[in-house]
C-alpha cells in the first residue's frame, strides 16, 4: 500500500501546488499505515480503521484531528477508486466519524462593532442591521 500511498501523495500535490495539505495527507497516511502493518490497501476493513481511530484517541487527539485524519484515508480511497482501482472504502461516515461538540459563538468587542457600523454609509443599512444584531441577542 506505500506505493499507493505515494501515488497519492504526489496527486494530491499537483492538484494544488501552493498548498501544503499533501503534508498533512504525509503525515495522516504514514500513521494509517502505522496502524494497519502496511499491508494491501484492498485488504483493509472498517475493523481497522476502528484500531486506527481507537490509537489516535489513546494518543490523546483532538476530536477534530481524528476526523481530519480520516478524511485523508476516505480521500485516499476515493483516489484509488478515481484511478480503476475499485477497493471499497473501508471509512462508513455514521461508523467513523466522531461528533464534535458544536462550539458557542463569541461575543464581539464593543471598538470592532462600532468600527463596523460606522463602516455603514446608508442610514437604512445601520438600521437594518441594528435589528438584525437585536434579534441575534435575545435568542
Amino acid at each position: 500500500m506505500k506505493k499507493e500511498v505515494e501515488q497519492f501523495i504526489q496527486w494530491v500535490r499537483m492538484r494544488n501546488p501552493q498548498a501544503k495539505t499533501w503534508r498533512d495527507y504525509q503525515c495522516d497516511m504514514n500513521l494509517f499505515l502505522e496502524v494497519t502493518g502496511r499491508r494491501e490497501a484492498a485488504k483493509i476493513r472498517a475493523r481497522d480503521v476502528d484500531e486506527f481511530l481507537n490509537v489516535q484517541i489513546a494518543r490523546g487527539f483532538k476530536l477534530s484531528t481524528v476526523n481530519r485524519r480520516l478524511a485523508a484515508v476516505a480521500s485516499f480511497y476515493a483516489y484509488l477508486n478515481m484511478t480503476d482501482k475499485q477497493f471499497p472504502s473501508p471509512v462508513i461516515p455514521r461508523r467513523h466519524y466522531l461528533p464534535q461538540p458544536q462550539r458557542l459563538p463569541r461575543p464581539v468587542n464593543e471598538a470592532d462593532l462600532s468600527q463596523f457600523f460606522n463602516a455603514v454609509g446608508c442610514a437604512q443599512d445601520r438600521a437594518m442591521l441594528t435589528c438584525f444584531s437585536f434579534c441575534v441577542q435575545s435568542k
